[in-house]
């Protein structure tokens, strides 16, 4: 599996009265032509978007809505990657590194950097 496509997040948390920006980075995965891939494997939790529309400060930003999936994996301590699959408005949670990927349309795969 080869990576490609590197995503920043920046959260702010609240450590007692100051605020400290925390970075994460969001690998996506392509194959060797560069096509993104999805995984394939048994994904540990399926969220469905619309559940994760009410985390939202303000819902009616304009937030890309992989990006919740992102924000969702930042949320869950045991996440290692996730898919976004855009078709059925989902995201998929792994608590583990999927080995197997392929190019699925309306997906992709990303990776906690």
């Amino acid at each position: 599996m080869n990576l490609h496509c590197i995503l920043f997040f920046f959260v702010s948390s609240n450590l007692g009265s100051s605020w400290r920006p925390v970075v994460d980075a969001f690998e996506k995965t392509h194959n060797d032509n560069g096509t993104v891939t999805c995984a394939i494997d048994d994904p540990s939790l399926v969220i469905p978007l619309d559940q994760l529309l009410p985390l939202l400060s303000d819902q009616d930003s304009c937030v890309a809505p992989g990006a919740l999936c992102a924000m969702k994996c930042l949320q869950d301590s045991a996440c290692t990657n996730y898919n976004y699959r855009a078709k059925i408005r989902t995201c998929e949670i792994f608590h583990y590194t999927p080995s197997n990927c392929a190019i699925v349309a309306g997906c992709y795969h990303a990776e906690v950097g």
